[in-house]
């Protein structure tokens, strides 16, 4: 008989959380369900319905975790830091990301969330906007390219999870091409 785990709530959800991390680390998102998470997490089904009442519920909850990691990497870095220090900083961590776990940070780019992601995106993009205006980019012409930087550094992303790109070899690129676009040609500002 297997004697049964006392968890806290958020114990509990962080293991069910981890358990659904590791169905779509291995099989991909399609693979996901509440009960195969139950069945490995050794618990009921109707413990995980308690926790997420559905499968769009867990993968909410995942993509809401891997968000997180991805904002703790990017905002590890002191923001005094040179624009291409801390942009290198941001490459590095997102692609590091993706290569450890890059069928969770695709769950960040799926349809569904760049719909219901807008907020979290849009402050993501200011972040890399300020930091850019912090670095001399005209207003204008920040928010322009926060929008490329983000577009071109998921595209990277997705060559690391979807290609067997080199995260390094990546990240050689994104910023050879980044960080040339921070210097204010003559009669560009804002």
């Amino acid at each position: 008989m297997t004697t049964r785990r006392r968890l806290t709530p958020e114990q509990r959800r962080t293991e069910l959380l981890d358990v659904a991390a590791g169905i779509v680390g291995e099989s991909g998102t399609e693979a996901l369900s509440l009960e195969q998470v139950a069945a490995r997490a050794g618990c009921s089904r109707n413990l995980v319905y308690n926790y997420f009442p559905n499968r769009s519920e867990l993968v909410d909850g995942l993509r809401g975790r891997e968000r997180d990691a991805v904002i703790a990497e990017i905002t590890g870095l002191p923001h005094g830091a040179p624009f291409a220090e801390w942009i290198e900083h941001v490459c590095r961590a997102v692609l590091s990301i993706a290569a450890q776990r890059g069928h969770l940070l695709v769950l960040l780019v799926e349809p569904e969330e760049l719909v219901a992601g807008r907020e979290r995106r849009l402050f993501l993009l200011d972040i890399v906007a300020a930091k850019l205006r912090s670095a001399g980019v005209g207003p204008g012409r920040s928010v322009i390219l926060a929008n490329l930087l983000g577009g071109a550094l998921m595209g990277g992303a997705a060559a690391v999870v979807n290609r067997g790109s080199s995260p390094d070899t990546v990240a050689a690129e994104f910023l050879a091409m980044a960080l040339p676009l921070v210097e204010e040609p003559a009669g560009r500002s804002g």
